[in-house]
């Protein structure tokens, strides 16, 4: 108990730590673009929106609304968007430890758990408004159920099915974690607990799926849109075609992670080395009669990286796939390393100097620091443009924070959608003549770099400068005092 007490305390820590961060930096230096995207889309759907029939998603539905029950209770803003994955972060962390501590090995679970809080791109991706950290959180949470279903407890591989279909609904990559239960249920262990024989294999398959089935079910009325498979399937299917496969560019890409998360890293190779030494007749420390082995995190591992190789295009977030195999290998290595020094006088203080070294030195790089100029452009948003009217963007974050709304359709307006003509000019050169849409703001070059005729209509129609910094330009249909004006009439912004 008192390592499932001191994993418990480590989540908790590292879920105030975020919040924290979070609150003290409401106008974030550093964001990814798909966190406006993201949180705007929830915010389309809390007033009304069907996704994918009015709003562009690329993504399975599962943490927009989460975002929009979040929203509900908190308001809409990013702090409240960025509690979601500080929550799912806190949720991972609980399921790392518990993967291992099922096996047998609850220290390893702890130093698992450090592993991954400590890790810098754990951390960035723990507030980032992304489906990565959600769903890899209900992928472990899965893998776990699924260990401690292998210990005769047969019921937790329906709870092993619910996780499993939550964290398929947040992003389809989940599908992965199908890798390490399918090398739990192939197992053939024993009961550990109780008299109650483990399940058969058909058994433990069928109770998953239904569990992912039941896990399924509510997400019936999203799913089931006509553009549902049009926009998460096709579109990646699409997109990867156009950006071309680059195996050797992501091949870096991931060796590039793994040399920037050395520590976790190194820690793993310890694992993979212990796991591939060890022999049927002499078995590793602390193993147990469950489906756990440590062949089946190398086995994770390596579909996580193929999967990072052959995606197209590959970004930076998705690297954060590898952090679970990682982190578990790196905890059974370390705990080996630990236990192999036990004899040593200065093991244990030397053990825990380097463990708290390690997790002090992700905190400075995973900062939030406050941006000056997105506050400005905030409130100048929020002060010249009506409550009720909308903004046409290359940054949906940016009227987001400021509590004015864009146009459901045009919410995404990312380069990748424009290169694939899925985001056409028409559709935006549409929309300057709407009447509900009060502004253009021109933040990141996507609209400059792609359609520049757009740019010369928007200054036409918006002839109003009403922000300047750099090449970004807040421009108004009407100077700022006749929309303060309007806005006397009009009622509550968001």
């Amino acid at each position: 108990m008192r390592w499932a007490a001191l994993a418990a305390s480590l989540a908790a820590a590292f879920g105030l730590w975020q919040a924290r961060q979070i609150v003290a930096a409401p106008f974030p230096a550093r964001y990814d673009y798909d966190e406006g995207v993201y949180a705007e889309t929830a915010a389309a759907a809390d007033r009304g929106a069907r996704l994918y029939a009015d709003v562009f998603l690329s993504q399975p539905p599962a943490l927009i609304l989460a975002l929009r029950a979040a929203y509900r209770v908190a308001g809409e803003s990013l702090p409240t968007a960025r509690a979601v994955p500080v929550l799912a972060s806190t949720v991972w962390l609980g399921a790392l430890f518990a993967i291992l501590a099922a096996a047998g090995r609850p220290r390893a679970g702890v130093l698992a758990a450090c592993a991954a809080a400590g890790s810098a791109a754990f951390a960035t991706a723990a507030h980032t408004v992304q489906m990565e950290a959600p769903s890899e959180a209900l992928a472990a949470v899965s893998v776990a159920f699924a260990v401690i279903a292998s210990t005769g407890r047969a019921g937790a591989w329906l709870l092993a099915g619910v996780a499993l279909g939550l964290a398929v609904m947040t992003k389809l990559t989940a599908l992965i974690a199908l890798v390490p239960l399918a090398g739990i249920a192939a197992q053939p262990t024993r009961a550990r607990i109780g008299p109650a024989p483990r399940p058969a294999r058909w058994q433990a398959s069928a109770a998953l799926a239904l569990g992912a089935a039941g896990a399924v079910l509510p997400f019936l009325p999203a799913i089931g849109a006509p553009q549902f498979i049009e926009d998460t399937v096709r579109y990646h299917v699409a997109a990867g075609r156009a950006a071309g496969a680059a195996p050797g560019a992501h091949l870096a890409a991931v060796s590039g992670f793994l040399a920037a998360s050395w520590p976790v890293s190194a820690g793993a190779a310890l694992g993979a080395w212990l796991a591939c030494a060890a022999s049927p007749a002499r078995p590793e420390r602390g193993s147990s009669p469950t489906g756990w082995r440590p062949w089946i995190a190398l086995a994770w591992l390596a579909a996580e990286g193929t999967a990072l190789v052959a995606v197209a295009p590959l970004w930076p977030h998705h690297l954060i796939l590898l952090l679970t195999p990682l982190a578990l290998l790196a905890g059974m290595g370390a705990d080996a390393a630990i236990e192999a020094a036990r004899a040593q006088r200065f093991a244990a203080p030397a053990a825990l100097f380097c463990l708290v070294a390690y997790l002090a030195a992700a905190f400075p790089g995973a900062r939030s620091d406050g941006s000056e100029a997105l506050r400005r452009a905030a409130e100048t948003l929020a002060r010249d443009v009506p409550g009720g009217g909308s903004v046409l963007t290359d940054d949906p974050i940016v009227p987001f924070v400021a509590g004015r709304r864009i146009p459901p359709g045009l919410i995404d307006t990312s380069e990748v959608r424009i290169k694939m003509h899925a985001l056409p000019e028409a559709s935006l050169s549409g929309a300057l003549s709407r009447p509900d849409v009060e502004a253009v703001l021109l933040w990141r070059g996507t609209f400059a770099a792609s359609f520049p005729r757009l740019i010369g209509l928007a200054r036409a129609e918006f002839p109003v400068t009403a922000l300047v910094d750099g090449d970004r330009r807040l421009l108004l249909r009407r100077p700022p005092n006749a929309a303060g004006r309007r806005r006397a009439g009009a009622g509550p912004a968001r």
